[in-house]
């Protein structure tokens, strides 16, 4: 009597095969989902930060605060992507040498399509996005310390008004019952 369970080929028995070129294809789709994720993040700061010169330009200090926090939100959301890139460069380097050396707009001429024109134009609308966010960053700079030269002035003259002999905001008087 023949024993069928134990009359299994090699085959069957075997993992499948990963080879090196598949190894790297992931590799590339994972850090194009990255660069992509990192661009759409860049695009909602620059978003907020377009929010943000509104919300200066007319003094609405709470939903700046509530706008700066959703910032730093993606901020950090940014900076964990691009870890994940780094960590995906550093897997992927044996395998392209000098990639890790490369900017990520360089990329391109090291690996094959279709991941090399996708990179390329995420790498081109990442740039824009970061160089409007460049932009936009020093508006808002100088809109914020315009506002601060303000404020500085105004309790200038308020403290000047009420004869106080220092700058310091927390010697002039109190101007409204707090004990309440």
């Amino acid at each position: 009597m023949q024993d069928n369970g134990s009359t299994r080929t090699a085959s069957a028995a075997a993992p499948p095969k990963v080879t090196a070129h598949q190894i790297v294809e992931q590799m590339l789709e994972r850090v194009v989902a990255v660069v992509s994720q990192e661009a759409q993040l860049t695009s909602a700061l620059l978003e907020l930060a377009q929010e943000t010169q509104t919300r200066l330009l007319v003094d609405d200090c709470v939903a700046l605060l509530e706008t700066s926090q959703r910032q730093g939100a993606l901020a950090q959301e940014l900076r964990q992507a691009e870890h994940q890139r780094l960590m995906i460069t550093q897997r992927l380097t044996p395998f392209v040498p000098g990639l890790d050396k490369l900017r990520l707009s360089e990329w391109p001429q090291r690996i094959p399509d279709p991941y090399a024109t996708q990179l390329s134009d995420l790498c081109d609308d990442f740039r824009r996005s970061t160089d409007q966010l460049r932009a936009l960053n020093r508006q808002n700079m100088v809109l914020i310390q315009r506002s601060l030269r303000y404020a500085d002035m105004a309790l200038g003259v308020e403290a000047s008004t009420y004869g106080s002999r220092s700058e310091s905001v927390h010697e002039l008087p109190q101007l409204v019952d707090t004990t309440l």
